[in-house]
């Protein structure tokens, strides 16, 4: 994970479980190995299904994805408003804006890259 000064002071902050974050401008973080999330709603979920995500950029600054016209639904590919409604919300990009399969409560995670429906 490659972090900028913003992108770390956010990580810290969603890693205390601060009410918000403190960043005072937007920031980056890239994670070129991917992650395992545990929500794309929930900023503090730590228990729920892991969720594999491949390698991408986050860009850190209060994204609403109505406004944007992005969504908010976690996506293998493409991009979203991840947190969407939460003060953690942020812009979560992997690849164009629009490829990629929606994930939902349930799917099966193949670290592919690819969501498959029970």
């Amino acid at each position: 994970m490659s972090l900028d000064p913003m992108g770390m002071q956010w990580m810290l902050d969603i890693m205390a479980k601060k009410p918000k974050p403190s960043n005072v401008a937007p920031g980056l973080i890239y994670m070129l190995n991917g992650a395992t999330q545990r929500s794309y709603t929930d900023p503090f979920d730590r228990t729920s299904a892991a969720i594999p995500i491949g390698p991408h950029w986050m860009i850190i600054w209060p994204f609403e994805a109505r406004a944007a016209g992005l969504p908010s639904v976690m996506r293998d590919a493409g991009t979203l408003v991840m947190f969407a409604g939460t003060p953690y919300a942020h812009l979560h990009v992997c690849g164009s804006p629009w490829d990629g399969n929606e994930y939902h409560p349930g799917d099966r995670g193949i670290w592919t890259m690819s969501y498959a429906r029970p």
